[in-house]
């Protein structure tokens, strides 16, 4: 257990950030081949203002986005966003020693690339049949059928926003090991291949430790969990996501 006085200055983040990533770092933080996964369904959780699902749906893939900021008004989403996505630049510039960005000029990279997630995200969210696309859903219930999508996606919600005690960055958090084990279970529901969770550390740079909970886990033990490398550049030790495969697939 990572004690809280290991993490010198605790991030001043009080909930899970409002913002999200582009499709270019999703094919970073999870080796997405976009090739093979025409034709294909994918799901993505908590996935906030990103703008995956307005983009990936544009190559042939079927794409849908979960969260519960969902059931918000787009200008009410596009207010948080934008509250917190310098909120967050700012947390960052006082950890410089947890992140690959280290000078200004990499920050406003970081703003420029969020904004235009939110800016993509929001014309999407927009149209007429983006509630196909946009579902307002939290873990650990989803309102999905059994193994509706080949592969279910999910980045920077589980292990991150732990409470700093266990390994996160949230000082208070109420997501515990309970959360984690029923979050990944109802994923695996859901998905007919895999699931895909990135980043497995916490801002100590060490695997999390719910992770070897979760290894240890019998009720895990009929699936095959592995770890990869991955592109993605962000997070200091954040080199690797969890793959969780039904076996037999």
């Amino acid at each position: 257990m990572i004690m809280l006085d290991q993490v010198k200055e605790p991030f001043h983040i009080e909930r899970v950030a409002c913002f999200g990533r582009t499709l270019h770092e999703y094919v970073e933080m999870f080796n997405l081949d976009l090739e093979k996964l025409k034709g294909t369904s994918v799901l993505d959780c908590a996935s906030g203002p990103a703008s995956f699902t307005a983009e990936v749906q544009k190559k042939g893939i079927r794409a849908v986005a979960c969260d519960p900021i969902y059931s918000l008004q787009i200008d009410d989403i596009i207010q948080n966003a934008q509250r917190d996505i310098p909120a967050c630049i700012r947390e960052t510039q006082r950890h410089r020693d947890l992140f690959l960005r280290d000078n200004n000029e990499e920050d406003a990279s970081f703003l420029e690339e969020k904004l235009k997630a939110l800016s993509m995200f929001a014309d999407d969210y927009k149209k007429m049949d983006s509630c196909r696309r946009y579902v307002p859903a939290a873990f650990p219930h989803m309102p999905f059928y059994d193994e509706s999508f080949d592969m279910v996606l999910c980045s920077n919600l589980l292990f991150v926003y732990s409470d700093v005690k266990t390994g996160g960055i949230l000082r208070s958090s109420v997501f515990d090991y309970l959360f984690h084990h029923r979050a990944v279970h109802e994923m695996l529901r859901i998905a007919r291949n895999e699931v895909r969770i990135y980043p497995v550390v916490g801002p100590n740079k060490r695997r999390h430790p719910f992770i070897e909970q979760l290894l240890e886990d019998e009720s895990f033990f009929p699936y095959d969990m592995q770890f990869e490398t991955v592109m993605m550049k962000d997070i200091k030790g954040a080199t690797q996501m969890l793959r969780i495969f039904k076996k037999g697939v």
